[in-house]
């Protein structure tokens, strides 16, 4: 089959491996954070826009299961040491578990438990889908995470094992998303922007926001993460302060609740002014950091329990993570509209607070189901890591050039054919994943 070279003038964001029939059906599945179950999600995409979700199940793990996930959690943040400024990696970390036997076998064995349930959950979600599945995104379980120091390279860390996926379902799958954006000098979170920027062209999006307008995503979980997008430019990313963490730990141990997403004890409190513009004086604030931790804030939260009657205090830490998101976003011009994602979606006293400045539109509003958002973006990712496109840019998290984020494992069964069509395993995965018509045409970076 000839192939017929094209020079792709499309900008970087959109260059890519273009077949004919370039639509692909990806499934991207992995662990949820607050360790509860297994997240899976098909997306029917090129890589660059979204044309359908075809749907996500959530399958939840047993208690048993559970118990050995925290277990495995507590002895990587005993082996990993958070006083260490020396520079640290995935393998390094992997050598000193292996000094504990027991606990190494323990995980591997976990890791396998993972992989199966992940297999039964791919195969669940897969009948449903008439349509023969491209590729796999595996993010496995996440386990471990620690974002970039000043001194020490970030690090992440998922149970679960690709291959194995790869060989069982007949699927190319790609892995490793964050540990690849870590090697390339990037932070390994955000990897969002890439999926929001797609999610902008829906139709919903276009509806509500004109293709001229900037807008910024706030995802609110530990640390609020802002991401500035508009319909043309690369994104850019950046943590504009606290989010839900430091309430959540003043909530439970106050109010014996785990969080107050939906501000009900904020909205019963006042905001104490002079308290909150003390914080917003932090010389971390202040700074060119990126990317904040706990750490950076925990001195705040100290000075609000031995100052703050309890409800004041929620509801000045509350206005705290909204004044940082409101002057972490005043210097870019044109910003009339928030589109909120995360933990604080039904927050209305925080949603008024942001809404004192800017627009702000909810994700459910504009159609995005935030609880499988990230489900959706590992099948996002995974179509564009199969198609080479970059997903992780020097604006999102820092590394040093765009770099397309993933690992791919092929099936055994895809290597045999390769050996025998005198083609690399890789050009298989493609060719199988878009079916091309006789003549097919590819265009290449630029």
């Amino acid at each position: 089959m000839g192939l017929n070279v094209v020079q792709d003038s499309r900008p970087y964001f959109y260059r890519r491996v273009i077949f004919l029939a370039e639509i692909v059906t990806s499934l991207g599945i992995t662990g949820s954070y607050d360790d509860s179950g297994i997240k899976a999600s098909l997306l029917y995409s090129d890589g660059c826009i979204i044309v359908e979700r075809l749907g996500s199940l959530f399958f939840p793990y047993s208690s048993e299961l559970k118990r050995k996930i925290s277990s495995a959690r507590s002895e990587l943040f005993r082996l990993y040491n958070y006083r260490s400024y020396i520079p640290i990696n995935k393998s390094k970390l992997l050598r000193r578990m292996t000094m504990v036997s027991s606990k190494r076998e323990e995980i591997q064995k976990l890791s396998e438990d993972i992989t199966e349930w992940s297999i039964q959950v791919i195969k669940t979600l897969a009948k449903r889908e008439p349509r023969s599945i491209s590729v796999i995104g595996f993010n496995g379980h996440p386990i471990f995470y620690k974002g970039k120091g000043e001194k020490s390279l970030a690090i992440a860390h998922s149970l679960g094992l690709p291959s194995i996926v790869a060989e069982r379902v007949k699927c190319t799958t790609v892995y490793d998303f964050m540990d690849v954006d870590i090697e390339n000098g990037g932070n390994g979170l955000p990897l969002s922007p890439v999926y929001y920027k797609a999610l902008l062209h829906h139709s919903a999006c276009r509806a509500m926001i004109s293709d001229k307008q900037k807008v910024a995503v706030i995802n609110v979980s530990g640390m609020s993460n802002v991401t500035i997008l508009n319909h043309r430019n690369i994104p850019e990313s950046f943590d504009a302060g606290p989010g839900t963490a430091l309430v959540n730990e003043y909530v439970q141990r106050f109010f014996q609740q785990s969080h107050d997403n939906e501000g009900i004890l904020a909205a019963r409190g006042d905001i104490i002014e002079e308290m909150l513009t003390k914080w917003m004086q932090k010389n971390i604030l202040q700074s060119n950091t990126r990317f904040f931790e706990y750490k950076h804030f925990a001195d705040c939260l100290a000075q609000a329990v031995r100052e703050l009657i309890p409800i004041d205090c929620v509801a000045t830490l509350v206005a705290f993570t909204a004044m940082t998101i409101v002057e972490g976003i005043k210097h870019h011009e044109e910003i009339g509209t928030i589109i909120l994602t995360g933990q604080w979606n039904k927050n209305d006293f925080f949603k008024t607070l942001l809404g004192r400045s800017y627009n702000v539109i909810t994700s459910e509003q504009l159609n995005w189901d935030n609880y499988f958002m990230e489900s959706e973006q590992y099948a996002f990712y995974a179509t564009r890591s199969l198609f080479m496109l970059p997903s992780s840019f020097p604006s999102t998290t820092g590394v040093s050039r765009p770099v397309h984020c993933g690992r791919l494992t092929i099936p055994v069964s895809f290597c045999k054919e390769a050996e025998q069509s005198g083609k690399s395993p890789q050009a298989t995965s493609q060719a199988k994943a878009s079916k091309p018509a006789n003549q097919a045409k590819i265009a290449i970076k630029g």
